[in-house]
């Protein structure tokens, strides 16, 4: 069973978004330095964060799931699940964008 990487899907999501943690636990209504806890893997979010999380970033649940899936690409597949997880975001980010 692959181990969820949520702390690098957070980061990957936040920096996507040019977003600062400062700014992220702002918005979500949490400490600086938990932000900080669950990007380092010191901390797992629950379900409600990682939905607050989602809302903050404006990214689909399922998106940040699919990027905290992808940390080992050394197991067969994993390659193509990061271009896919990426390329998600990618269009996340573009639907997200007002025009």
């Amino acid at each position: 069973m692959t181990k969820l990487d949520f702390g690098s899907a957070l980061k990957i999501a936040r920096t996507a978004r040019s977003m600062s943690q400062q700014e992220l636990a702002e918005k979500s209504n949490v400490d600086r330095s938990y932000v900080s806890l669950l990007e380092t893997n010191k901390r797992s979010p629950s379900t409600g964060l990682l939905e607050t999380f989602s809302r903050v970033l404006e990214v689909p649940p399922f998106l940040l799931v699919l990027l905290a899936s992808r940390s080992d690409s050394s197991q067969k597949g994993h390659i193509a699940l990061d271009s896919v997880a990426k390329s998600l975001l990618a269009l996340a980010l573009e639907d997200a964008v007002p025009s």
